[in-house]
């Protein structure tokens, strides 16, 4: 079997592997690379380039897991020296389970290398129905609309996204990864997370965002804007600069918002995800963290492999010396170097002991605007909200409140307040992820009675917890 992605040092290192696994098809024919590779240096470019790896696997010891933490920031800080222009968004960090990833996208964070976050499918924001993306589909379907071109969208998007966001935000918006290919991007979409597709938008008519005004969202910078943005550039390689019906645009839209809900990735750098979330994927540098390795079956040395060959040029990977992982030792070989990572002498900083959380639709009391009068000031408390507003959580009661300025814009789930209540004081930091549209047709229909609004808009938020905190909630 050919491959035609990985250099020969990682394909050595992959078949070395996965040889052990007695029950594999086509167990007598190891991968090799492709017969237009076949004359390259066994490290590919690489080998000339990296004069330490020169194309190799290494394999480097740490101690433990913020030491791991520690040495794989220093890796991608290496592979940037060797390569100024390098995109952060060619290198990934593969892990076995999410809560390693924190520490490393802690430090990354701190050092300011931009990250990129795959998203468990319960804290994905539902792509039709947030703000920026509703507001798009509803100017498509508008009268002015019937015939436009795609710099005249791009005015558009500008005119409602008309200041830079605030802080370290960039790493808060959706990377639409490319997947713009309408013939390959399949248009039905299914209706069992937040009800919308190409025909069900065409036959409705539009749910106005009524308290959202041109003013309010110019003031509102969001990274979802330039997720479109990124989208309409693709289109208009594709299809030109002309004039084009605003359906045929319209629809190609939908495709892509029904590939993020498939595959969503928050932010645009360093790919921080588990090798499961990572399957079909391929980046030129991949690094993978020890821990979680510990069963020795052919299931986890399947997947294991599959975290190794996502590597094209680069590929690194951590053994720790707390931890059993039975996999490293099977890959013996001159396609190896095997080091010990630096020993920090100074303290450790203080950011790596940071913990994310997100609170997703299932962790918010999701009728809980819709239960105020129309005047009532959460509404326009959310109106004015935007991605990257920072956010306070605050008890009421049996309640956790999450306020913006003072003013209450949601609350928590009874069993999200259960979790949160005790650690409300180790919150470091929360930040609105996604503003999220809500209909009194939502839900079980024996709410509907007790809601005053036909529709309602709330914040999926992005929190970060101090160093210590309990995990109240599931890491991102």
């Amino acid at each position: 079997m050919e491959n035609y992605r990985s250099s020969a040092q990682i394909i050595a290192a992959a078949n070395a592997l996965i040889a052990h696994n007695r029950e594999r098809m086509k167990q007598d024919h190891p991968i090799r690379i492709n017969r237009g590779r076949e004359d390259l240096d066994p490290g590919g470019r690489r080998q000339h380039l990296d004069p330490l790896g020169r194309g190799r696997v290494q394999v480097i010891a740490v101690a433990e897991p913020l030491h791991q933490a520690l040495a794989l920031v220093d890796e991608l800080r290496r592979l940037r020296q060797l390569d100024p222009g390098m995109d952060w968004s060619r290198c990934a960090l593969l892990a076995r389970e999410w809560s390693l990833l924190d520490p490393v996208r802690a430090l990354c964070e701190a050092a300011g290398i931009p990250v990129c976050l795959a998203l468990p499918s319960d804290q994905q924001p539902p792509p039709f129905r947030v703000r920026e993306h509703r507001l798009l589909l509803d100017h498509l379907r508008s009268d002015e609309c019937r015939s436009t071109d795609i710099e005249s969208l791009l005015t558009w998007i500008d005119n409602q996204d008309g200041s830079d966001a605030p802080g370290s935000l960039s790493d808060l918006g959706l990377s639409y990864c490319g997947k713009t290919d309408s013939g390959r991007i399949l248009r039905s979409i299914s209706s069992n997370s937040d009800g919308y597709s190409p025909q069900s938008i065409e036959k409705s008519d539009s749910i106005p965002l009524s308290l959202v005004t041109n003013a309010q969202v110019r003031q509102a910078p969001s990274p979802w804007w330039e997720g479109l943005r990124e989208l309409l550039h693709d289109w208009r390689r594709q299809s030109g600069a002309g004039p084009q019906p605003a359906r045929l645009i319209e629809e190609q839209v939908c495709d892509v918002l029904a590939e993020l809900r498939r595959s969503p990735r928050l932010g645009k750098g360093v790919f921080l995800s588990t090798v499961h979330s990572a399957k079909g994927m391929e980046f030129d540098h991949v690094l993978v963290p020890d821990g979680g390795w510990s069963r020795p079956s052919e299931d986890e040395r399947r997947l294991y492999y599959v975290g190794i060959t996502r590597a094209r040029e680069t590929l690194c990977l951590l053994r720790r010396a707390d931890a059993a992982n039975p996999f490293l030792r099977e890959l013996a070989g001159d396609h190896l170097l095997e080091r010990d990572a630096h020993r920090p002498h100074d303290p450790l900083p203080e950011e790596i002991g940071r913990k994310y959380a997100v609170l997703g639709l299932k962790d918010l009391d999701l009728g809980y605007a819709g239960r105020f009068p129309p005047r009532a000031p959460i509404h326009q408390a959310l109106a004015n909200a935007r991605t990257g507003d920072r956010l306070a959580a605050r008890q009421s009661g049996h309640r956790v409140l999450l306020t913006r300025s003072g003013v209450e814009i949601a609350s928590l789930s009874r069993q999200a307040c259960e979790r949160w209540l005790p650690h409300l004081d180790r919150i470091a930091e929360m930040r609105v992820m996604a503003m999220i549209q809500r209909t009194h047709l939502d839900g079980p229909e024996a709410y509907r009675a007790g809601y005053k609004m036909q529709e309602w808009e709330l914040p999926m938020v992005q929190v970060v917890k101090e160093s210590g905190c309990d995990d109240p909630g599931k890491n991102s």
